[in-house]
């Protein structure tokens, strides 16, 4: 019996499941992750679909894609949101109802502890708030704001970065940096004065 790896799922913040994908049937299924299982990488890749951001209704997929894609041309433009990962908060790009919807729901703006010298910043919806920080692989995190709108996140976090906090990592550097030797009470502080500094370069009208 074959089945596609979709992914790793949360039920909570500490129940992952695998999301899987029958080869034959395409019927999905989330399991709990086994002890031990038998995998083996197959010349076909399959599309993994798409997620409406504001019901989180998922639409699959049984198209075959490229080995660096994540999803077919159709998946990735049936919702507008990849406007929103590449805004910062100034003139909005999504078209979508559904997408602008999400966008004026509740966000976070949020720190993730990564090392001594890597902290990142990132903006997450508040119905997604934990599973944003799970599968940022989050070990130590923060909120810093919560706002109203996802428009005026991106704009907190945008300064943010401006400011020389990172607003990405790399997975190898994630990997790289699984043991802590500091303490809980180190980071806390870490990240205290991290927010800190941060904070002053927040627009005036956002702070």
């Amino acid at each position: 019996m074959k089945k596609y790896f979709m992914g790793i799922k949360w039920l909570d913040a500490f129940h992952p499941v695998i999301h899987l994908k029958d080869y034959s049937s395409h019927s999905e299924e989330d399991v709990l992750i086994p002890d031990s299982w038998e995998t083996e990488k197959l010349k076909s890749k399959i599309c993994s679909g798409a997620v409406n951001p504001l019901t989180r209704e998922h639409f699959s997929c049984n198209k075959l894609i490229e080995e660096n894609q994540t999803q077919c041309y159709s998946c990735m433009h049936k919702f507008d949101f990849y406007n929103c990962v590449r805004c910062h908060g100034n003139d909005c790009m999504a078209k979508d109802s559904d997408v602008i919807s999400y966008c004026n729901t509740p966000h976070y703006v949020y720190f993730v502890y990564f090392s001594r010298d890597r902290i990142k910043v990132g903006t997450a919806s508040e119905v997604r708030k934990y599973n944003r920080l799970l599968e940022q692989g989050a070990i130590f995190s923060a909120f810093i704001a919560k706002t109203p709108t996802g428009k005026i996140a991106r704009q907190i976090e945008k300064n943010i970065i401006d400011s020389g906090i990172s607003g990405a990592v790399t997975t190898s550097f994630k990997m790289k940096n699984l043991i802590f030797t500091e303490s809980s009470e180190e980071i806390r502080e870490r990240l205290l004065k991290t927010y800190q500094i941060a904070s002053k370069y927040i627009d005036e009208e956002n702070r």
